[in-house]
């Protein structure tokens, strides 16, 4: 259907109804961007070359929205390395990065896999699963556990989620609202914030006196004050639900549709992933399950977790594919968009785990793919956002036999044949 302007407000209210309809259509208009009028001049970026140039090569003359920067953003995520402005977001990342190490994942990747056994295992056989609620419960349950350490405080899962579910919608809404006003209107919101605000506040203490294997203690021993810890801790974990949660309901049902797939990856955690390596070893399940790793990609690539990344630009540019850009300009960045590229992937639209063999992504031009962002800016925890939905991924094909059910938006689960059975009629194997 060809875009249709409002000859008032312009692409405001297709925005407001649909904002991905409204950026494939404006996508298959000809030229390598497309100028959309959404309360300000608006540029859809089409061509990879500048979409390494927005989010790379120049990436200090393109701002963050004002609703992650600005008060608005700040009140729902904290101030730490999400709603950083580009001034600041260096030199924030630099003790957060090593954080996000290959071996300090090592030590999470047990606590991960107990987070999982524990939200798989209590999924009903037979019925139909939506699998959102459970995939966010699960996020949520080890951003706490990957925060706090072992011990996780009773108000955390459901502080952490609570904080995430404000931060989408804020997102989400084409109004912003002031900075000023509560985000947390229910008096049991406000309650479960402020409990969250003093788990975390507890925990500091408690990790300045003793450290732990957890992010605060690592913030801790980086340098911060009580201040940064408590705001990188909450914007680290809030940003990474939101995208774990999608990726890994979206792996599932793209697993149900495709059983071959889902057979595949069984036999691949049968022989290869059996037990975790040594913390010192780094060797984590991404290594040990290369294929499944391929349908967690291949799933986020018809499924982006984020499917915008905006920028302000902040003086005027020229992009490389000639576009000229004003100050002020808005710019959209769409994975969903490039994703679907037949230029950069053939037959978009179909489920194929081998584009992302080792061979397939060297070979694939830059900036085709951006499941967690791109350039200094790209989400500093998406090496443990993917250990994690591989885990799940692994040990969800390992518990289940899964199959579409009703409109394919939920899923069936039965006890995998290959696994012995436990006497409650759920199925359970060892994996990584």
């Amino acid at each position: 259907m060809p875009r249709r302007r409002h000859p008032l407000v312009g692409d405001l209210p297709a925005y407001a109804r649909d904002p991905i309809a409204l950026l494939e259509r404006a996508a298959a208009e000809p030229g390598d961007v497309a100028e959309l009028l959404v309360g300000r001049r608006t540029l859809l970026l089409k061509r990879t070359q500048d979409v390494g140039h927005v989010l790379a090569a120049n990436h200090r003359n393109y701002e963050k929205t004002p609703r992650l920067t600005g008060p608005h953003g700040r009140r729902v995520v904290g101030d730490g390395l999400f709603s950083a402005a580009n001034a600041g977001a260096l030199a924030q990342r630099r003790p957060v990065q090593p954080l996000f190490g290959r071996r300090a994942l090592a030590i999470v990747e047990e606590r991960i896999a107990a987070c999982a056994d524990r939200v798989l295992g209590a999924l009903p056989l037979g019925a139909p699963v939506d699998l959102e609620p459970h995939a966010d419960r699960l996020a949520a349950s080890v951003a706490a556990t990957v925060i706090f350490g072992p011990d996780v405080p009773p108000a955390s899962e459901g502080g952490l989620a609570i904080r995430r579910a404000g931060h989408h919608r804020a997102m989400r809404s084409p109004v912003q609202l002031p900075g000023r006003l509560p985000l947390a209107v229910l008096p049991s919101r406000r309650r479960a914030l402020r409990a969250l605000d003093v788990a975390i506040a507890e925990q500091i203490r408690a990790r300045r006196a003793a450290p732990g294997p957890d992010l605060i203690s690592g913030l801790v021993e980086a340098g911060l004050g009580d201040g940064e810890v408590r705001a990188e801790a909450l914007s680290l974990s809030i940003a990474g639900i939101s995208a774990v949660t999608q990726a890994t309901a979206s792996a599932l049902r793209e697993l149900a549709r495709h059983p071959e797939v889902a057979e595949r990856v069984r036999e691949e955690v049968a022989g290869g992933g059996v037990e975790a390596g040594e913390a010192g070893e780094a060797v984590d399940a991404r290594a040990r399950l290369p294929y499944t790793e391929q349908v967690v990609m291949e799933a986020m690539r018809l499924h982006a977790p984020t499917p915008m990344i905006v920028r302000i630009a902040q003086r005027a540019d020229r992009l490389p594919s000639g576009a000229a850009v004003r100050p002020g300009a808005k710019l959209i960045v769409s994975p969903h968009i490039l994703h679907r590229d037949p230029a950069l992937f053939p037959d978009p639209e179909r489920f194929r785990p081998e584009r992302f063999t080792l061979d397939a992504r060297r070979a694939r031009t830059r900036w085709a793919y951006l499941p967690f962002g791109a350039g200094p800016r790209a989400c500093v925890g998406r090496n443990l956002a993917m250990l994690e939905i591989v885990i799940t991924v692994a040990r969800a094909l390992a518990r289940f036999e899964l199959e579409p059910a009703g409109d394919g938006s939920a899923i069936r689960l039965r006890a995998a044949a290959a696994a012995p059975v436990a006497a409650t009629g759920r199925a359970y194997t060892r994996t990584p």
